[in-house]
This record gives structure tokens, sequence and C-alpha cells, in this order.
């Protein structure tokens, strides 16, 4: 029997991947504190005051400069 070989593939970069999540936790805390807003406010007005910073700053890491030596 002949050993198969195992490949990785990797379809987007973790950059991507990461402004992908940022963008989906954005839209679910948004939705998720408008929901508990309606019958808690002090706990659902903060979870859609962070979706809506995620989805304002999402990308800002990208333009950061690197750190020159």
């Amino acid at each position: 029997m002949e050993m198969e070989k195992i490949r990785t593939i990797i379809p987007k970069t973790i950059t991507e991947l990461g402004m992908q999540n940022q963008v989906r936790w954005g839209i679910a805390l948004i939705i998720i504190g408008i929901l508990l807003a309606l019958l808690v406010p002090f706990f659902g007005i903060p979870l859609a005051v962070i979706g809506a910073a995620l989805l304002i700053w999402r990308g800002r890491e990208e333009n950061i400069e690197p750190i020159k030596e």
C-alpha cells in the first residue's frame, strides 16, 4: 500500500481571514446587542457599541506601518 501525500491548502491569507471574522463579529454583536437592549439596556447597548466599533475600525491594523529597526 502506498501512503497518500497530504497537502494543506490555505485559500486565503491570515489578514483576509481576520478581516472577515471582524466583520462577522461586528454584525453579530450589533444584532445581539439590539435584541438584548430590548430586555436589559445595561448589557445590550455596550455590545452594540462594540460591534459598531469593530465595523468602523476594521482594517486599521493593515494601515499601520511596520517598525523599522
